[in-house]
């Protein structure tokens, strides 16, 4: 089945704010795990661990494909979030 690249285009611009959503969602989870890792200081910044500050650089500077499969196995659960978006999309086209 050929499927024009525009029509896709189209669907994905139709459906860009359920894609924010989940975009949205991800940086949420992201940010309520990195703030409860966090020391919070008396004028309210948060202070992270240099542990973690070290093992996140780190992470940082890997390709997807150099990650343990635990952090792997944690960026697919993530991107999961975005299947029903896709199957919404193919099912429009």
């Amino acid at each position: 089945m050929d499927i024009d690249s525009e029509i896709i285009g189209k669907k994905f611009e139709d459906n860009i704010e359920n894609v924010a959503s989940v975009v949205h969602d991800i940086w949420a989870h992201w940010q309520a795990y990195l703030h409860s890792q966090c020391e919070e200081l008396p004028d309210g910044a948060l202070k992270i661990p240099k542990e973690l500050v070290e093992q996140w650089n780190k992470q940082i500077s890997l390709k997807y494909e150099h990650l343990t499969q635990s952090e792997k196995e944690s960026d697919i659960e993530q991107a999961q979030k975005y299947k029903s978006i896709f199957l919404k999309i193919v099912d429009e086209i």
